[in-house]
């Protein structure tokens, strides 16, 4: 009787040993991150001279652009379509927006192919056609409507191409986000 409580006891022992060494050895759990909302806006376009393309944008309550609220990305000129992607900082949807470019040549020609604006997991695509419709250009860009297509020009030695958001895309912003 002593041998077999000798042996039930050795098992236990060595069974909760290595019991424990087995929790020892797995890697802890990575402690997951929660991805706060964050706002995209996304430019599928064909940009023929390298430049660089500032997103500003004001938020509830503010009035006038400042650096602090802007996004930045250097672009290369190519035949080609490529993404021109700016983060806005975490849980701000702007209230305005104004996307700003232009080279030391003082030309450009964009032709605008499609625009994803996303917050979070939503998301909303405007179509080539469609890009007038919610931005528009100031006097130093001619626009031609029917190809999407927008030529930047130097008036009386000034030079600031810009697009800014019209009412009808603020309100879709807040509608869907």
């Amino acid at each position: 009787m002593k041998k077999i409580v000798l042996v039930l006891l050795i098992v236990l022992v060595f069974a909760c040993k290595s019991e424990n060494k087995n929790k020892a050895e797995q890697p802890p759990k990575a402690i997951e991150t929660v991805q706060k909302d964050v706002f995209t806006l996304s430019i599928n376009a064909i940009v023929e001279n390298e430049d660089t393309f500032i997103l500003f944008f004001l938020e509830e309550g503010q009035e006038h652009i400042t650096k602090k609220n802007s996004a930045t990305v250097k672009v290369q000129g190519s035949v080609e379509p490529q993404e021109i992607r700016f983060i806005i900082k975490e849980e701000v949807l702007p209230t305005k927006l104004l996307l700003r470019f232009g080279n030391e040549q003082k030309a450009q020609k964009i032709e605008f192919l499609t625009t994803e604006l996303s917050y979070g997991e939503n998301s909303f695509i405007i179509e080539k056609d469609r890009f007038f419709q919610f931005f528009i250009p100031n006097k130093y860009i001619e626009y031609d409507r029917e190809n999407s297509i927008a030529i930047s020009k130097e008036i009386e030695e000034e030079y600031e191409p810009r697009f800014g958001s019209r009412n009808v895309l603020i309100d879709k912003i807040f509608y869907k986000f």
